[in-house]
């Protein structure tokens, strides 16, 4: 078994997770020298999957955009 397959099965932090798995959140946290690993509320980002206390928004202190009604009227392509 090569290192890379080792590191699979073993379930490597901050990898895409499989059917088989939990979600958990990749972030590293430098200070610590470890993954985050929190499994609730965890949602899919461009750098990955994250946990509420370390999406993107929160890292930048920032709120959360509220969820709205979709795509804007005037992207759609429908006129009123």
């Amino acid at each position: 078994m090569t290192v890379l397959t080792q590191a699979m099965a073993a379930g490597t932090p901050g990898r895409l997770a499989d059917d088989k798995q939990r979600p958990e959140c990749g972030h590293w946290l430098g200070a610590e020298r470890r993954y985050c690993r929190e499994v609730d509320g965890v949602h899919r980002f461009l750098p990955g999957l994250r946990c509420p206390a370390r999406t993107p928004r929160a890292l930048q202190g920032l709120d959360e955009i509220p969820p709205g009604s979709g795509w804007p009227i005037h992207r759609t392509g429908v006129s009123r």
